[in-house]
């Protein structure tokens, strides 16, 4: 491993093991040949990753998710391509913030993200994103931006946590 500061472990529909690591890019580890190997790096162009620092992974249909310290990424294996998404100070549907520190799709066609910005939702369709932040005073937002993990239980409710408590 390029790094041993292990931040996520994912393993995709075709058996890869995927590690995020911290500083070193992302790992793949394939079973059927004990293999790893340094799979995607950072890159200035859109070839790569947006940054070394990952801090979380998954899969939304065939393209693996990658949340970084500089934005999302979304890995499309059959072209071997990337989409990168940043927030955008001046665009309100742009991601909240670069540092995504989860990703949740929800099975119901929508994958929820966890950012230093609060809680974002993809829309596939625009490629556009509604952010749910921490609003001080109002009781029914959610506690802090920090969105660190998203759950949801077998009777479907949706869980939040955050650096304050969760929602």
């Amino acid at each position: 491993l390029r790094s041993n500061h292990i931040s996520a472990i994912f393993e995709d529909n075709s058996g890869i093991i995927w590690f995020a690591t911290y500083g070193g890019g992302i790992q793949r580890y394939r079973k059927s040949e004990n293999y790893f190997n340094n799979h995607i790096k950072w890159r200035d162009d859109d070839s790569g990753l947006s940054n070394d620092i990952v801090l979380s992974l998954s899969q939304y249909r065939d393209e693996i998710w990658i949340g970084t310290y500089r934005g999302l990424n979304i890995y499309n294996r059959k072209n071997n391509s990337y989409r990168r998404f940043f927030h955008e100070p001046k665009n309100p549907r742009s991601i909240s913030n670069n540092i995504i520190r989860y990703i949740f799709p929800d099975g119901e066609n929508r994958v929820l993200i966890g950012t230093d910005g609060g809680l974002n939702i993809f829309d596939s369709k625009t490629e556009t994103f509604t952010t749910y932040s921490h609003q001080p005073g109002n009781k029914d937002s959610i506690s802090s931006n920090t969105v660190r993990t998203i759950f949801r239980d077998k009777s479907g409710n949706l869980w939040i946590g955050t650096d304050n408590g969760i929602n």
